[in-house]
């Protein structure tokens, strides 16, 4: 590099606006772990609500699955299973679960599908 190069970045990098310092990523990061420990705690307690209000045979049909922005989600093993729990909450079910879930549920939405597995299950899901 000639002495001139060296002049002339020097002249540039004295001129280079200097950037705003932004705050850190770890006060986002902590703000985000306090909201999700907030949702997990919410839907620990959802499915504790279900496991105490459901009835036997639908809990044998139907798991919880989570509780996401006021939405709780259960997922039925079948079609036959999705009829059975969508009876039960509207005759009864809502009202009981609603009460017992202690978290801000706005939604019960139903899901079809198999019961996970423990393996498939990530660790701290319901």
């Amino acid at each position: 590099m000639t002495d001139r190069t060296r002049q002339i970045l020097t002249q540039r990098r004295s001129i280079r606006p200097v950037p705003e310092l932004q705050t850190p990523i770890s006060d986002h990061l902590a703000e985000l772990r306090s909201r999700l420990d907030a949702e997990r705690k919410a839907s620990g307690k959802a499915g504790d609500a279900w496991a105490s209000v459901a009835p036997d045979d639908l809990k044998a049909m139907a798991d919880v699955v989570g509780l996401v922005r006021g939405v709780l989600t259960l997922r039925c093993r079948d079609s036959a299973a999705h009829f059975e729990v969508d009876r039960w909450l509207r005759t009864e079910g809502r009202g009981l679960l609603l009460s017992a879930a202690h978290a801000p549920v706005r939604r019960i939405k139903l899901v079809n599908g198999p019961t996970p597995t423990p393996l498939d299950r990530p660790p701290g899901s319901l």
